[in-house]
C-alpha cells in the first residue's frame, strides 16, 4: 500500500537488550531494524559508539507519532543525539531508510 513501510523490527524492551542495542552489528537487511520500548515517557538520549554502521533513529511519542528523526547517525561518535521531549519508543533503521 502507499505509504506503507513494512519493517521487521526486533524488540528491546529491557534494560539490558535497550543498552546492547544494534552495537556490534556488521549490517542490516533493507526492512529490519530494532525498536526501543520504554516503560515511561522520557527524554532518552542515543549515541553511537560501538555502532559500526549509520542508522536513523525516529523518536515516538506515546500518542505514536513521529517527533524527531536522528538521520544517519555517525558509526562510533559520542554525540548524544534526543530528540528534546519525552517519547516511549526509538526505532532504528539503516542509515538513509527514513528518508526513503
Amino acid at each position: 500500500k502507499r505509504g506503507e513501510l513494512p519493517l521487521r523490527l526486533e524488540v528491546a524492551a529491557t534494560d539490558k537488550a535497550r543498552q546492547r542495542g544494534l552495537m556490534d552489528r556488521a549490517s542490516l537487511k533493507p526492512h529490519d531494524g530494532m525498536i526501543f520500548l520504554f516503560p515511561e515517557p522520557g527524554d532518552y538520549a542515543f549515541w553511537m559508539e560501538n555502532t559500526l554502521i549509520s542508522l536513523d533513529m525516529v523518536f515516538v511519542d506515546a500518542r505514536h507519532r513521529i517527533v524527531h528523526i536522528a538521520a544517519e547517525a555517525v558509526p562510533h561518535s559520542r554525540a548524544m543525539l534526543s530528540p528534546g521531549q519525552p517519547v516511549t519508543a526509538v526505532i532504528e533503521l539503516d542509515g538513509g531508510r527514513a528518508a526513503r
